[in-house]
């Protein structure tokens, strides 16, 4: 479903941008205004429903870290058990 808002509302701020030119003709910087905070109104919608969409699927779908990002719960080596194994 977030998917499918994200592209609607980017097509939709994608029209705004377009419309900017035909607005400008006919309601000199009255439909300017309209558009540019139509666009931005429908790209800061698409940018919320990007953010919940990755929440979303992190957690359903937790994969474990990496080397520049550890889990909480990746055992870390102790020195200890490398001085006991070198004995």
């Amino acid at each position: 479903m977030l998917k499918t808002l994200r592209i609607v509302f980017t097509i939709i701020a994608a029209a705004f941008l377009a419309a900017i030119l035909p607005a400008s003709t006919f309601w000199d910087w009255v439909g300017v205004i309209i558009c540019i905070a139509g666009a931005a109104l429908f790209w800061i919608l698409m940018l919320l429903c990007k953010s919940a969409q990755e929440k979303q699927e992190h957690k359903d779908d937790p994969t474990p870290g990496d080397f520049f990002h550890p889990t909480k719960t990746t055992p870390i080596e102790k020195t200890n058990d490398r001085e006991e194994k070198n004995d």
